[in-house]
């Protein structure tokens, strides 16, 4: 069973640098000649090697997450598609991520809330460490960088916008391409957590 992660907010949303691998396999690049490209040619222009080494931990475990009709796709579809795309690898990978979206923010817009408020973040974790004992270890200062990865993935997703402490809703409007494809895959849920429909 997935238990929840506090290493999360050492990652990035990475979005370009998930479309550049997703094209290297895309043109028949093994996961051993990415790992080379991204750590000792430095593609990526990474700023050390410990920090390439990790992200392409990050890359492999978000794309193998993925049906390959989806990482066949992620090049040529629009950026809000890609971006959306990128945010559904990282629910896949962190179950953190997922659990908030699935629940919070499907709930937001289903009430039509279109502000999430700090107290409904800090909510949102109190829940957790009452009924997950890993999540209850986090100290205040983790759930502090925690509650602000968050806001920031989705708004790098392009599900919202700051307004000073507050996070403002932006519904996304998935292509029909894109939502016929997350069907088809069995991504139902989260097509539904992300539009509230």
């Amino acid at each position: 069973m997935a238990k929840y992660s506090a290493g999360i907010n050492k990652n990035g949303f990475w979005l370009n640098e998930l479309v550049t691998v997703a094209e290297m396999r895309l043109d028949g690049d093994d996961w051993a000649a990415i790992k080379s490209a991204m750590v000792d040619d430095n593609v990526l222009l990474i700023s050390s090697r410990q920090r390439a080494t990790q992200m392409y931990g990050v890359m492999n475990r978000r794309l193998s997450s993925l049906p390959m009709p989806i990482v066949d796709r992620i090049p040529t579809f629009d950026l809000d598609s890609q971006k959306i795309i990128n945010l559904i690898a990282i629910m896949n990978t962190e179950l953190l991520i997922k659990t908030f979206v699935v629940e919070q923010f499907r709930d937001e817009l289903i009430l039509g809330d279109s502000t999430i408020e700090p107290y409904e973040i800090q909510s949102f974790f109190d829940h957790l460490q009452a009924t997950h004992e890993d999540v209850a270890q986090w100290t205040d200062q983790t759930i502090h960088r925690l509650s602000r990865t968050i806001k920031n993935y989705l708004k790098m997703a392009g599900l919202a916008v700051a307004d000073g402490d507050n996070l403002i809703i932006q519904r996304p409007i998935l292509s029909y391409e894109l939502e016929s494809l997350l069907h088809e895959e069995g991504y139902s849920e989260y097509v539904t957590a992300l539009t509230g429909m």
